[in-house]
């Protein structure tokens, strides 16, 4: 009976519902300013942005560019523009927006690729219609109280510029290519030039940069990060100014100048990766059905190397090279005392330190307690046996990393070999990948580790160079929420040291994790945090435009083109959780069902 007394009641609260919507539907933004850690309206009101990314890059990944060695180019370019045109409406919506803001955001981010507004073939040239989706864009979140997050996802020569061929070099060239800095210059201060008398927009300058990748610096990206802060300033606009961090994710933030002082500053968040990007194609391995919390996290120790034996001069005679270690307190006293109480896992490590000529190793070995751990003839190439081998190689040349090579067989075994490097002085290291570490026993009393090794050790002055032999050690944890507190802390105490704002632009768990354990719980655990510290979010992703079958999207399209796919529910169970992250107390939220039980 009470029920049907409540009707009247919960019709006033539909209406109410209704005005508040529309309310919305007619707020006015004001620009946004940095004040210290915090971000303001113009009414001096704490702004906390929360939201959501739009894809608008991903469904032409890998189709329309080749690398001629000296430019990009395309196969078609027309077809792709009119493909990109035609397109780009159905990406962002007006129906999308008003979900958005039912659910409680007040951002979208542009995930936007430079394609959008220039000619590959030309760049310069722009596109008027490309301005003119992104103008119409942000007018229409501005009427559902959105701002918008300018993100130039994919500059010119950029991480993520969409090659098919691996001669692109993906995401190197913007690096070395002073034409394409120049590109990147005069797009972001045509982009500001467009939309600067919008009110409810922020710039972000690029996502994910990734100079080291190319052999570069941070530096280089910190330095094009200034002069693009200065092209928009001097472009007349005081908009907030968003500056990514490179990758790695976890690489330390560097604070700019910025005459307007509204600079905020960006991580992502994607930990423990083996989780949240199990079964994605681009990651090897693909770590299927991993849960949360994740319960296999190795985190590393430190090295521990012995640098002076031996030293050789032959270049065509095997070696055999052996060390053993009788307990932990030897292996502590050898190697500047780390501590290996800890450790659960362990590789082999060898290398030439200061060396300038070709080293090799075959048959490799390491003995815990008499167990063998051998990385013998097939095992280097094949990577069956106890040991898979996948080895990588590491030097300090401009930063540079690359593989090892693997040479051909040489009376009947196989070898990996360090090769030669121009006449330059390098430190060498070769080492299986962390996902093929040895575990430990939880005691052991003696390690042995062996090879036959071959080659010419000589340092560019002429010098017989030291040869590296050694051991990396790691140890074996729970990541759970309080592991993410402590991988978010260096953020945290960059906005407190620097005094400026901190966000975190994508976060999320790619939809192969629905079947897994902890999904929800990480989505939980994560949100909670950047509410408890403050930190501006948005989620990866609203729609998922991935033409294979991983994706992180809520809603996900599956095939091409894209404004044929039916918006199939994949993921948006997520919704609730991210509820309570965008903290929506509207009574929109309340269905005549729900609200009644309120009164149970």
């Amino acid at each position: 009976m009470r029920h049907f007394l409540l009707l009247p009641i919960i019709l006033a609260i539909c209406v109410v519902t209704n005005i508040v919507s529309e309310s919305r539907a007619t707020v006015s933004l004001s620009k946004l300013q940095a004040d210290g850690k915090y971000i303001r309206n113009k009414t001096g009101n704490t702004v906390t942005l929360k939201g959501f990314n739009i894809e608008m890059h991903g469904w032409a990944y890998g189709v329309w560019c080749t690398y001629n060695g000296s430019k990009w180019s395309v196969s078609d370019e027309s077809v792709m523009v009119d493909d990109v045109r035609s397109m780009n409406p159905w990406l962002l919506q007006s129906e999308d927006l008003r979900k958005i803001q039912q659910w409680g955001a007040n951002l979208v981010r542009l995930q936007l690729p430079h394609y959008m507004f220039e000619p590959i073939s030309s760049p310069g040239s722009y596109y008027d219609w490309g301005f003119d989706q992104l103008n119409a864009w942000i007018t229409d979140a501005a009427t559902r109280g959105l701002y918008v997050i300018i993100d130039l996802h994919v500059p010119y020569g950029g991480r993520q510029y969409n090659c098919e061929d691996t001669a692109c070099n993906e995401g190197k060239t913007l690096w070395w290519n002073e034409a394409e800095k120049v590109y990147t210059r005069n797009l972001w201060e045509e982009i500001t030039r467009r939309t600067k008398h919008h009110k409810n927009i922020v710039y972000q300058l690029m996502n994910e940069p990734y100079p080291t990748n190319a052999g570069y610096d941070n530096s280089a990206w910190w330095a094009l990060a200034q002069q693009l802060i200065n092209i928009i300033r001097a472009q007349g606009s005081d908009h907030l100014i968003v500056i990514s961090n490179p990758l790695p994710n976890s690489t330390p933030f560097v604070k700019l100048a910025d005459t307007n002082n509204n600079l905020a500053y960006d991580f992502h968040f994607y930990e423990p990766n083996k989780f949240t990007h199990q079964q994605a194609h681009w990651i090897n391995p693909t770590y299927p059905n991993a849960s949360y919390p994740y319960n296999d996290q190795i985190e590393f120790i430190g090295h521990s190397y012995d640098l002076n034996d031996p030293d050789y001069t032959s270049s065509t005679n095997w070696v055999r090279w052996e060390e053993h270690f009788d307990d932990t307190e030897q292996l502590s006293h050898q190697f500047n005392n780390i501590s290996f109480n800890q450790a659960t896992h362990i590789r082999p490590t060898y290398g030439s330190w200061n060396c300038s000529k070709t080293l090799s190793f075959d048959n490799a070995e390491l003995y815990v307690d008499g167990t063998s751990y051998n990385l013998n003839n097939s095992n280097f190439e094949s990577g069956t046996g106890d040991f898979p081998v996948y080895w990588t190689q590491w030097g300090n040349n401009s930063g540079s990393s690359f593989k090892a090579t693997w040479a051909q067989e040489i009376t009947g075994n196989k070898y990996i070999e360090i090769p030669p490097t121009g006449g330059q002085t390098q430190n060498r290291v070769v080492m299986p990948e962390e996902s093929q570490l040895i575990r430990l026993p939880s005691s052991y009393n003696q390690i042995s580790v062996a090879s036959k090794v071959r080659g010419i050790y000589q340092r560019y002055d002429g010098q017989i160079g030291a040869n590296l032999f050694g051991l990396d050690w790691f140890k074996q944890t729970v990541y759970d929420k309080s592991k993410m507190k402590e991988d978010l802390t260096q953020f945290i105490l960059f906005r407190k040291n620097n005094n400026v704002p901190v966000m975190c632009l994508e976060f999320g768990v790619i939809m192969e994790a629905e079947e897994s354990e902890g999904h929800l719980q990480w989505l939980d655990d994560y949100t909670s945090l950047l509410s408890q510290h403050n930190i501006h979010g948005a989620y990866h992703v609203y729609r998922g435009l991935n033409n294979e079958h991983k994706s992180f999207g809520i809603y996900q399209c599956w095939g091409k083109p894209a404004v044929e796919c039916p918006e199939n529910r994949q993921h948006l169970f997520v919704v609730p959780t991210l509820d309570r992250w965008l903290d929506k107390r509207s009574l929109h939220s309340l269905t005549p069902i729900n609200f009644l039980l309120l009164f149970e």
